[in-house]
């Protein structure tokens, strides 16, 4: 049942289209049997002014023809009519366009067809009189419009030809190549601002699209760095408690927080509030804040290094406190703002004045020994 129902819709669809191609074919028929009696009646002298069946026949071809020769004729005959009309401007139009289709065309009998027949136009020396005066009017009205001074000034080099007045035709086809060069000129010189003008906006819209992407870094830059900022106050939280346990952890922690100090993007009020509250108001430097945790913590072993290693220079002194907490070199260099060979050098001149004779023993465990005694 199914393909019974496609199969009756498809015979309508084949019937619908054989009846519009047989109206579009009997309508074509009927066009060029009428530009046939229009081109006979102009061609016996006869006024076609009056009938407008030239201009639907001239529409007709332009939209649904592909015809040289039909769409040239078709506009000839409308330039006929404009012509005999008193209408020249129109007549102009009409004409140029069915002499440019016959030239596009490459047809010699085609081009030779427009020629004679507009020439027949300008057999009147009144008539052409009368052309000429209404040429050179609409050139004064045109306002240097160039479409309009183009079209006139070719359509009086054309009357002047047909009239044989060869040297008046190429003064006129003359002032068309001026014209149409100058024009040229000019649209070239437009089209440079247009690209100066393009390039500068384009280089201004990548300006403020870099700012935009670089204020969106720079935001999310900050986000991420409150976020661990709130994440080291929360794991401060979490070892507050100062014992023997967690001092090596909140060493750390200070550390990180006079890193987090040393970053641009940062929102200076939570991160001074983190400050005070993790390493004390008074601490400038991470050193300052490790050193007074330590002392809090182990007293007895800041005061037992001062008392038995008094040799030790101030900057040997901060070295040897931090080598009590298992800080490597370089973050021991990054604490105290030193190259990492400052504290190499550094431990190196400790255990020569502690009296330490390994060269790679752990200072911490020497010291407490020492101070244990």
């Amino acid at each position: 049942m199914r393909n019974n129902n496609s199969l009756v819709i498809l015979l309508l669809f084949g019937a619908l289209f054989f009846i519009v191609s047989c109206d579009e074919s009997n309508r074509r028929m009927m066009m060029e049997k009428r530009l046939a009696e229009i081109e006979t009646k102009f061609e016996n002298g006869e006024d076609i002014s009056q009938d407008s069946s030239v201009f639907e026949v001239q529409r007709y071809f332009s939209k649904h023809c592909d015809d040289a020769e039909m769409q040239a004729l078709s506009s000839l005959y409308s330039g006929c009519a404009y012509w005999q009309r008193g209408d020249y401007d129109s007549a102009a139009v009409a004409i140029n366009e069915a002499f440019s289709i016959a030239e596009t065309s490459g047809n010699a009998a085609l081009v030779d067809k427009v020629k004679q027949t507009v020439s027949t136009l300008y057999t009147d020396s009144a008539n052409h009189a009368t052309v000429l005066a209404d040429f050179r009017n609409s050139n004064k009205l045109s306002g240097n419009d160039f479409a309009v001074l183009e079209r006139n000034y070719g359509a009086m080099g054309r009357l002047f030809e047909m009239a044989g007045e060869i040297d008046s035709a190429l003064y006129y086809y003359n002032k068309c190549a001026v014209l149409q060069n100058d024009f040229n000129h000019a649209l070239i010189r437009k089209q440079r601002w247009v690209i100066v003008l393009s390039l500068s906006l384009l280089a201004a819209l990548s300006a403020v699209l870099a700012v935009v992407m670089n204020l969106s870094k720079k935001r999310k830059k900050m986000a991420e760095l409150n976020e661990e900022i709130i994440g080291l106050q929360t794991e401060y939280e979490a070892v507050s408690e100062t014992t023997k346990n967690n001092m090596f952890q909140k060493a750390e922690l200070i550390f990180k927080v006079f890193q987090l100090g040393e970053a641009k993007e940062k929102n200076v009020a939570t991160y001074q509030k983190l400050k005070g509250f993790v390493c004390g108001k008074k601490a400038e430097t991470a050193y300052d804040a490790i050193f007074n945790e330590y002392q809090k913590t182990y007293p007895d072993v800041v005061e037992g290094i001062r008392s038995k290693f008094p040799t030790l220079a101030d900057w040997e002194f901060r070295i040897c406190i931090l080598s009590m907490m298992p800080f490597s070199v370089q973050e021991v260099a990054d604490i105290l703002k030193v190259s990492p060979d400052t504290v190499g050098k550094g431990r190196t001149n400790i255990r020569k004045k502690i009296g330490m004779t390994e060269a790679r023993g752990k200072i911490a465990d020497f010291v407490l020994q020492k101070i244990a005694e």
